[in-house]
């Protein structure tokens, strides 16, 4: 079966290079739509999830080489794992054959990808096929929501690897009202691809700098709310910076340290993201940088699902207030007074990580 496939592949490729010599602007008139069977069997095979090809398949020329043009590719099922869909796959072949034992070499680049419903960009590769292993993309480059990603990534046995930094993360992406300012996410995760979230492991940092949120919440949570309301609420609230650093296992990404700061109050917080569940629970605890603002320092709990998220005061932190142990709650801790120091790198978040790693 295994040879019957390596020669199909052969066979595919000297028919490519065949069209290609006609010319893009020709060959982009040659529909090859009746290879859909057999690609959609070696999608399946090397990912380990069910694909179709919605769209038509074209042949043609890519970076000087011959090409294939998939239009509108799915792997997985909707409501069963993981499910992919990308608007367009474009993926250059080489005009030779390795040899025994090396990978096939190829050039990806998809449009629109989308997870789940949610989109993450457009993506280009140069691809390391190993035959029927998986791939491996050395140099993956693209955009995610507008900031520019690259990094690395493999398949190989239905196991995912990849290592991958996002600069120039837009704040506003986030969550609502939130605007301006950009932040860096550096991931590592490894996962099996036919239930990705399930088995989700690695580690997340997200450094941010310099942003702003609409409204005056984290004042409110700074000050004396009757002050706050006659003084005049503000309509933005200065973010100085964030870091927020999660170590996930089995689909379940735990807080290290979440911390972001603004002019009045720094908010540490902690908890849980169910990746699997959809689900988050975290505390967040403010953390007023003068004495006199007491009355609504108090833990506020974040929890719910990811379309239905809530926050209400900490029946905890109420219960400490009430037992008189308010200057405990509010008292910034000693390592947060380094909040004033920048560092080398001129963010103070970051800067407080790194003292608290010990670095």
């Amino acid at each position: 079966m295994a040879a019957r496939k390596k020669s199909f592949l052969r066979r595919f490729v000297i028919f490519l290079l065949v069209v290609g010599a006609l010319g893009y602007a020709a060959s982009r008139l040659v529909t090859l739509n009746m290879l859909k069977p057999r690609l959609e069997a070696a999608a399946t095979e090397a990912t380990g999830l069910p694909a179709k090809i919605n769209g038509n398949i074209h042949a043609g020329m890519m970076h000087g080489h011959p090409a294939v043009f998939l239009g509108e590719m799915q792997l997985g099922q909707k409501g069963k794992g993981s499910f992919y869909e990308v608007e367009k796959v474009s993926v250059a072949l080489p005009y030779y054959k390795p040899g025994d034992g090396k990978p096939w070499p190829f050039y990806l680049k998809v449009d629109n990808l989308r997870i789940d419903g949610i989109g993450y960009g457009d993506y280009k590769t140069p691809v390391d096929f190993y035959y029927p292993d998986g791939v491996e993309m050395p140099k993956l480059e693209g955009t995610l929501k507008q900031a520019s990603l690259h990094g690395n990534a493999s398949v190989r046995n239905n196991r995912l690897k990849a290592d991958i930094k996002i600069e120039g993360l837009d704040y506003a992406q986030f969550a609502k009202g939130i605007k301006g300012g950009n932040a860096t996410l550096d991931v590592t995760a490894t996962a099996d691809v036919r239930r990705l979230m399930q088995t989700m492991a690695g580690h997340t940092l997200l450094v941010g700098g310099k942003g702003s949120m609409e409204g005056d919440t984290l004042n409110f949570w700074a000050g004396d709310l009757l002050s706050s309301i006659l003084s005049g609420a503000q309509k933005e609230t200065e973010v100085n910076c964030s870091v927020a650093e999660f170590v996930t296992t089995d689909g379940i990404a735990r807080s290290k340290t979440i911390l972001f700061d603004t002019p009045r109050v720094t908010v540490l917080g902690k908890g849980n993201v169910d990746l699997v569940r959809e689900r988050v629970d975290m505390t967040f605890t403010p953390k007023p940088k003068s004495s006199t603002l007491l009355s609504l320092a108090t833990p506020v709990d974040v929890s719910g699902p990811f379309n239905n998220i809530s926050a209400q005061p900490s029946a905890i932190g109420i219960v400490t207030k009430l037992g008189g142990l308010v200057m405990g709650a509010i008292a910034a801790p000693t390592a947060l007074l380094s909040l004033s120091e920048k560092g080398a790198n001129g963010n103070p978040c970051l800067h407080y990580l790194q003292k608290k790693e010990g670095k």
